[in-house]
């Protein structure tokens, strides 16, 4: 993360650790509103897992029926 820290002393020291990413578009496919997963990497306390979630351009929510894995 380049905060001139030991290797994985962020990690060790921190509570919760989240991912956001985004499906891949297709080729002729332009999204209003495209596909993310926010995976709760590392959760001190609760566990790990993935929420499904929207992102239309300006903001990130919760599909009605939200999918999650854990």
């Amino acid at each position: 993360m380049g905060l001139g820290k030991e290797s994985g002393e962020l990690e060790y020291t921190a509570d919760c650790a989240l991912v956001l990413g985004h499906e891949p578009l297709q080729k002729d496919e332009k999204a209003a509103v495209r596909k993310s997963w926010l995976a709760i990497a590392k959760g001190r306390g609760y566990g790990t897992g993935w929420v499904e979630m929207r992102f239309d351009g300006s903001r990130f929510f919760e599909p009605q029926t939200s999918t999650v894995m854990v």
